[in-house]
């Protein structure tokens, strides 16, 4: 990888980090779990939280429901949080990690100039593509539609705003592959056409969609945008 290809990555991370934002206290957990036995708690309410998002909906939903489904005591669960609001917070925050840590990955992989860049980006929407079979989709629709209020600075910004576009942008010009004609107005593309179709994927395909053609045009849009061409490694 080169250098400007590290920095652009060292620069993502910082930014997506910072974007986090911070809550107010009735967000906060009250603690945090360091033994095995207490970890094994949050991570039951927080669970049994998500099933009953899921049924119930954010408001049908109370903390003797998420301590009862999760077999524990209301009293159980103000030791680590001060309200339905907090859980449900942290569930958010479980979800942003895994969305930062998606586009940390992403954005290694789209700087790694040992890969073709339409190739690399194939990876990247297999590996957005790949949620579908790892998480609750349901769990993720919901959280989505129902949770947007509880942690407002935690929902993510409109694509313009996307931390990655900036280093996609900066990514594109540095790649000698790449030939973009407008290089944030590349990345932009870049990024609305993969999250559009991952989303679809995620959500909204019918059960048995094959994924394959739908990740094939989102690579040949992509890689349009860029300026590049296909490779043997990549289906058209």
């Amino acid at each position: 990888m080169s250098k400007n290809s590290e920095d652009s990555v060292k620069r993502v991370k910082a930014h997506v980090s910072g974007s986090l934002g911070v809550g107010d206290e009735r967000l906060q957990p009250r603690r945090t779990p360091s033994q095995e036995r207490a970890q094994a708690t949050v991570a039951a309410i927080k669970e049994a939280a998500g099933q009953l998002l899921v049924e119930r909906g954010y408001a049908r939903v109370s903390t003797n429901l998420i301590a009862a489904r999760a077999g524990v005591s209301v009293g159980s669960l103000y030791q680590y949080f001060p309200g339905k609001e907090a859980v449900f917070s942290a569930l958010v925050q479980d979800h942003v990690d895994g969305m930062k840590a998606s586009t940390e990955e992403a954005i290694a992989t789209l700087a790694d100039l040992r890969l073709p860049f339409a190739t690399a980006t194939r990876r990247v929407m297999t590996q957005m593509a790949a949620i579908r079979t790892t998480t609750d989709e349901d769990l993720l629709q919901v959280i989505a539609v129902e949770l947007a209020h509880v942690s407002p600075h935690k929902t993510p910004h409109g694509h313009a705003h996307s931390p990655g576009v900036d280093q996609i942008a900066a990514l594109l010009e540095a790649r000698p592959d790449c030939h973009p004609t407008h290089a944030h107005a590349a990345a932009l593309t870049i990024v609305g056409c993969c999250a559009t179709v991952a989303k679809w994927l995620i959500h909204r395909a019918p059960s048995g969609t094959d994924p394959q053609p739908y990740l094939d045009q989102a690579v040949l849009v992509c890689v349009a945008a860029a300026g590049s061409e296909m490779d043997t490694g990549v289906h058209g």
